[in-house]
């Protein structure tokens, strides 16, 4: 006789069996638009690509029920790892159907692997002679670079093994990014000891698809933040808090985003060690580290600080994909007929996060002198979240992704499980954007 606990883990099972279904229908998408002549392709790319938005809003229904499940079942932790690891294996060999930054990455990899030139002052099309530039050249590649220099190093490494061999350089990107997803699943559960966390990681299916299929650099950055944490959260000492500190620097030089996280880390670290000559000394070294892994990061690269052209004038570009905030400011301004409505709208923004993130270290340093360790996460959260909202001028959805990753551990460290609806909601706004990206 099947028992009730069986009857729930069969239901489990089931889920994932479908999802592991809706998954395989990428293969699909890519086999249509593979064998459709390039006439018809251009007239029917907007429906697949809206075949993909709706898979994966079927597979945040299907995420979302099997949540519930869990919540309220003894489901063992093993099939939620089985899954994910199938779902990331699915994906891995399918080249990227929504976004062309792989290719990005590769061509830029390659002007230092293959021409030993700094990708942060030559773009890609001064290679037009590259046996791999026609099927690398997308619409960046006439602009320099812009992630940091341990990506960039990163990626000189892949491209330097894989050769002149497109698929090898495609799917060494893709087996190395899935990879690290699936690591990033063993790390959560190591912070939290929390299924529920690691489910709300390892199944969320704008997760799955923004890194094992599109293959986005963000699972790096993730990687490092996800170390960071995990060496924080064991016993302070001046080495584990050395150690996640120096992975928090790593993942700023993959992206610059987790600079806001930096100051947080500094103050939480030195307040949980017991002595004042620890915490002194961690001060001094942390400093010392984050310099020396900076310096050995640019040394190949630094030309000045022209290295960051790109990078600043992205910042300043006018777009349509910009923060939430940014565009309510917009309407406002529309409405009462301000002129430079934009510039404004983008100012306003900027500076209610930079006062706000300012505030937030005072009251961390003056007013509340938090020590307990899950309130680093909150700051991590709150200034990222608040970061994405008021910010950027060019947001792409898969910046979410740190986010969704924070505030699972949050709620497996804090054990609060309804704030699940916080995930659910940003994963179905990094879904839908991309009826905005169309």
């Amino acid at each position: 006789m099947i028992t009730t606990v069986n009857r729930k883990i069969t239901k489990f099972i089931t889920y994932g069996v479908i999802s592991g279904f809706f998954y395989s229908l990428f293969w699909i998408i890519i086999l249509v638009k593979k064998n459709l002549p390039d006439e018809i392709l251009a007239d029917n790319t907007t429906y697949l690509y809206f075949a993909a938005v709706f898979i994966l809003l079927v597979l945040l229904g299907l995420y979302i029920e099997s949540y519930a499940l869990i919540s309220k079942e003894n489901i063992p932790i093993k099939y939620i790892i089985i899954f994910a690891i199938l779902f990331n294996a699915l994906l891995v060999f399918i080249p990227p159907i929504t976004s062309t930054d792989l290719y990005s990455y590769i061509s830029q990899s390659r002007i230092v692997s293959e021409y030993h030139e700094n990708p942060y002052l030559v773009p890609y099309d001064s290679f037009s002679n590259d046996k791999l530039y026609s099927s690398l050249k997308t619409v960046w590649s006439r602009n320099t670079a812009i992630y940091g220099p341990l990506f960039i190093s990163i990626g000189a490494a892949l491209t330097y093994l894989s050769g002149d061999n497109l698929y090898l350089n495609i799917f060494s990107f893709k087996l190395v990014f899935a990879a690290i997803n699936i690591l990033i699943i063993f790390i959560i559960q190591k912070i939290t000891n929390d299924k529920k966390a690691v489910f709300l990681y390892a199944w969320n299916p704008f997760i799955i698809f923004e890194f094992a299929l599109n293959s986005h650099n963000d699972v790096t950055l993730i990687l490092f933040v996800a170390l960071s944490l995990f060496y924080f959260f064991k016993k302070s000492s001046i080495k584990t808090l050395l150690i996640g500190w120096s992975f928090l620097v790593f993942s700023a030089l993959i992206k610059f985003f987790t600079l806001l996280f930096l100051p947080f880390y500094l103050i939480f670290a030195v307040r949980n060690l017991e002595y004042k000559k620890e915490k002194i000394i961690f001060a001094v070294l942390a400093c010392l580290a984050g310099l020396f892994f900076v310096a050995l990061a640019y040394y190949h690269y630094w030309d000045g600080f022209k290295i960051f052209s790109r990078l600043s004038t992205l910042v300043a570009e006018k777009s349509i994909f910009s923060s939430m905030g940014i565009g309510a400011v917009i309407v406002f301004l529309l409405i009462f007929k301000i002129p430079n409505y934009y510039w404004w709208s983008k100012i306003i923004n900027r500076a209610v996060f930079i006062i706000t993130y300012f505030l937030m270290l005072f009251r961390l340093i003056f007013i509340k002198k938090e020590r307990e360790k899950n309130g680093l996460l909150k700051y991590f959260i709150f200034s990222f979240g608040l970061f994405l909202a008021t910010f950027f001028t060019w947001l792409m959805p898969w910046y979410t992704t740190l986010l969704i990753t924070l505030i699972a551990i949050y709620i497996g460290m804090e054990k609060k499980y309804k704030n699940a609806a916080y995930i659910y909601g940003i994963t179905a706004y990094g879904i839908i954007f991309y009826f905005i990206l169309r």
